[in-house]
């Protein structure tokens, strides 16, 4: 599916976008999906611009919503499984409220997107308050939408999430991402992705 086509589709008046609040998670689907993280355009230079030298966005997909604009920057899928709920509902919430514990830094488990944010936030993935400092920029500055499709199998669901990132190109999505990529220069995902893997790797160091 053409770039064109799914931000047709995201753009739609049916693709509310939902505040990331402890009372709005309740209003997400206990089913399987495609995920889509929106960020507040006036809060991409408190995001980026403070470790990177960023002026522009190249964002292929944004979207006008209570006033304001707002930029596609990460998608992901999940799929409803008999052992672990992972549902719609379950990953909003889990990216909400899970702890920034030497286990998952270590381990590697910490929410994709929690360490992204937090690398670009700070220089510590445990660094005094950077966990709650990320929950208030996913909570502050941040929106969820999402597309359901139960129907699917998981390789056709895992599909649509590669065909999603290789059109769309969000700044905060590192695989399947042609922007993340050796060849992508000084694009921000590219940035992006070395500022993480340094701090990760950094915070890692001080663990031994």
């Amino acid at each position: 599916m053409p770039a064109a086509v799914i931000c047709e589709i995201l753009q739609a008046e049916s693709q509310q976008l939902i505040p990331i609040s402890h009372e709005h998670l309740a209003n997400l689907p206990q089913q399987q999906g495609i995920l889509c993280w929106w960020l507040r355009k006036r809060a991409a230079p408190n995001l980026f611009n403070l470790y990177l030298e960023v002026k522009d966005y190249p964002v292929l997909c944004r979207k006008s919503a209570a006033g304001e604009e707002w930029l596609l920057v990460y998608v992901e899928t999940f799929l409803r499984d008999s052992k672990v709920p992972n549902t719609i509902q379950h990953q909003v919430r889990h990216t909400l409220t899970q702890k920034h514990t030497m286990g998952h830094v270590k381990n590697g488990t910490l929410s994709a997107l929690r360490s992204r944010i937090a690398a670009l936030l700070g220089n510590d993935l445990l660094e005094t308050d950077i966990e709650n400092k990320v929950t208030l920029f996913i909570q502050t500055h941040m929106r969820v939408s999402y597309r359901l499709h139960d129907s699917l199998s998981a390789a056709a669901a895992k599909a649509v999430e590669v065909n999603w990132v290789q059109q769309l190109r969000p700044l905060l999505n590192f695989r399947y991402n042609e922007n993340a990529s050796l060849q992508a220069g000084n694009h921000v995902s590219r940035l992006c992705k070395i500022r993480c893997r340094e701090v990760v790797k950094n915070t890692r160091r001080r663990l031994r």
